[in-house]
């Protein structure tokens, strides 16, 4: 269990609440269920609800789901007219939120792909930020720490420690593991709907997005899915479909990190300076055909 039940100190009550007076949370907290599990869940509770839900009390005289989503989606199914809700009173977005993804993380085993939009949505509540921002954040801590940004800003400093602070809380990833997590969110959409469903691990779709035809990618999907190919295989199997024997274009590369370098520590410019004028020191020696210097 997370560090998240933390925050479970509010006035609690049990009682019936309507359905249809039920909302879903603002935020994305999960997007994919398990039909399997849903119809194993409905079978228990033909003979009845053994877990209230957990709802928090809104102003408008409605409630908002903060845990049992399964369990929500099935009574509706059964055609409930109503279910049994733990009711928290006076709760804050931020603590519903953390009560919510502590439900999904420890109790719904998320995907890859919903568990970090519900990570990226919880620090989001918590700096008050964007997603798009906090993801750029994310990847500007990342960059310092590799070396390729300078020092951070005050308020970029006091960002980072409070998202750090807050992934102890949820008690799932660290700053770098996160900020890796997020590939995930710009793979093709057919690979998403695969994680999503539980088809294809986060590895193998990670892999299978390094091929930019869909057919190909459809085809070479299927095929892991039909042999459950470990990565390793799926690996080499893209490398072929993309040509792995492709000449590497030196120019290309150098160039591409010449632009970087305004980014570089102050002591990693004066070397590639110095190495710089050492190749053109190179280039403007006469050549010696004969020693091949």
């Amino acid at each position: 269990m997370t560090n998240t039940t933390k925050v479970l100190e509010t006035q609690e009550k049990v009682q019936d609440i309507t359905l249809s007076d039920i909302l879903d949370p603002a935020f994305q907290d999960r997007t994919a269920l398990s039909t399997n599990d849903l119809w194993h869940l409905s079978e228990s509770m033909k003979r009845g609800q053994i877990n209230p839900i957990r709802v928090r009390k809104l102003d408008n005289g409605k409630y908002e789901r903060i845990a049992g989503n399964r369990r929500l989606q099935v009574a509706r199914k059964l055609g409930w007219p109503t279910i049994k809700a733990i009711v928290s009173e006076n709760i804050s977005d931020e603590d519903a939120m953390l009560q919510c993804l502590d439900e999904n993380l420890n109790r719904e085993d998320l995907n890859p792909y919903d568990e970090t939009v519900s990570i990226l949505h919880y620090i989001g509540l918590r700096l008050k930020m964007k997603d798009e921002d906090l993801i750029s954040l994310l990847y500007k801590f990342d960059n310092h720490q590799k070396g390729k940004v300078m020092d951070l800003d005050f308020d970029e400093k006091q960002a980072e420690k409070d998202i750090e602070d807050a992934l102890k809380d949820v008690g799932r990833f660290n700053l770098r593991t996160l900020t890796k997590k997020l590939t995930v969110l710009n793979i093709n959409s057919i690979l998403i709907d695969a994680i999503k469903s539980r088809k294809l691990t986060y590895s193998n779709a990670i892999e299978l997005n390094k091929l930019k035809d869909d057919e190909q990618l459809k085809a070479l999907m299927e095929e892991v899915l039909q042999k459950n190919l470990p990565t390793r295989m799926v690996s080499e199997r893209v490398k072929q479909l993309i040509g792995s024997a492709e000449k590497p274009n030196l120019l290309k590369d150098v160039s591409k990190a010449i632009k970087e370098f305004n980014s570089f520590p102050s002591e990693k410019q004066e070397e590639v300076k110095r190495m710089i004028q050492n190749f053109i020191d190179f280039l403007n020696k006469p050549f010696n055909a004969e020693s091949g210097t």
